[in-house]
C-alpha cells in the first residue's frame, strides 16, 4: 500500500501553519522549526510535520496530535510507537514543495530537487556519483545532461532515503541505471528495490524508492498534483 502528497507551500506560512495545528506539533519540532533562519524552510519543515501526521493518522485511523515521531540513529523520521508495524514515511522538500510518500509492507525514500538552482552538475556528479553513472551522463549531449544529473540524483537520494542509514552510505557505493522504470545495481540491502521518477513544469524532478521483502503488486508512482493543507 502506498500513498504520496505534494503540498504546494507558496500559500502558507509558518506563522499561519502554527495557528491553524497548535497541537499537531511536538516541542521538539517547534524548536526545530525556530532555529530554521529562512520563513521558507520554516513553512516547508512544518508542513512536512503536518501533513505526514495527517497521512499517518488516516492508516491509524488516529487523531493526528496522537500520531509520534522521532529518528532512528541515523536521522530518518520515524514512527515513535507504530500501531502498525510495517508503516513507513518520508519528507522531502524544494521551495515551495513538500513531497511526503506514506508506505504499508515496504520502506520508502522521496525527494524532490528544483533544477533550476544555481549549482554545477558536473562537478557534483564526478565528485559523489558511482563511476557507471559519471559515463552515462558524460556520454550525452550537453543539453540533456542536467534534467539527467537531476534524475539521477533524485533517485539517488531517494533510495538512500528508503535504506534509512543517512550519509554514512555514499552515494557512489551503489548504481542507478535510467530506463522505464529505473533500478538500481548493488543494492546496500537485499529484497526488491522499485524506483520511479516524474517531472513537471517549473523544473521539478521527484523520486520515490521503495525496499520490500517481496515483488510490489503494481508500480509506484508519483502524484504530481499540488494539494494544500
Amino acid at each position: 500500500m502506498w500513498h504520496d502528497l505534494l503540498i504546494d507551500c507558496s500559500a502558507l506560512s509558518c506563522e499561519g501553519l502554527l495557528l491553524a495545528y497548535p497541537r499537531w506539533l511536538s516541542p521538539d519540532e517547534l524548536h526545530r522549526a525556530e532555529k530554521l533562519h529562512r520563513p521558507e524552510d520554516r513553512t516547508l519543515f512544518l508542513a512536512g510535520r503536518v501533513g505526514v501526521r495527517r497521512l499517518l493518522a488516516d492508516y491509524h485511523s488516529l487523531n493526528p496530535c496522537a500520531v509520534t515521531l522521532a529518528a532512528n540513529a541515523f536521522g530518518k523520521p520515524i514512527l515513535r510507537e507504530a500501531p502498525l508495524p510495517d508503516l513507513d514515511f518520508s519528507i522531502s522538500h524544494a521551495w515551495p514543495y513538500t513531497l511526503i510518500a506514506v508506505s504499508r509492507g515496504c520502506a520508502v525514500g522521496v525527494d524532490i530537487e528544483n533544477a533550476g538552482r544555481d549549482i554545477d552538475p558536473q562537478r557534483l556528479w564526478r565528485r559523489f556519483f558511482a563511476a557507471a553513472e559519471v559515463a552515462t551522463l558524460e556520454a550525452l549531449p550537453a543539453k540533456e545532461q542536467r534534467d539527467a544529473f537531476f534524475e539521477l540524483w533524485t533517485l539517488k537520494e531517494a533510495y538512500i532515503k528508503a535504506v534509512g542509514e543517512g550519509l554514512s552510505l555514499g552515494l557512489d557505493s551503489f548504481t542507478v541505471h535510467r530506463g522505464v522504470p529505473p533500478h538500481t545495481a548493488a543494492p546496500a540491502h537485499g529484497g526488491t528495490w522499485t524506483l520511479a521518477h516524474t517531472t513537471w513544469p517549473g523544473s521539478f524532478h521527484a523520486a520515490a524508492a521503495c525496499l520490500s521483502s517481496t515483488p510490489l503488486p503494481s508500480p509506484i508512482h508519483l502524484d504530481i498534483t499540488p494539494s494544500i493543507l
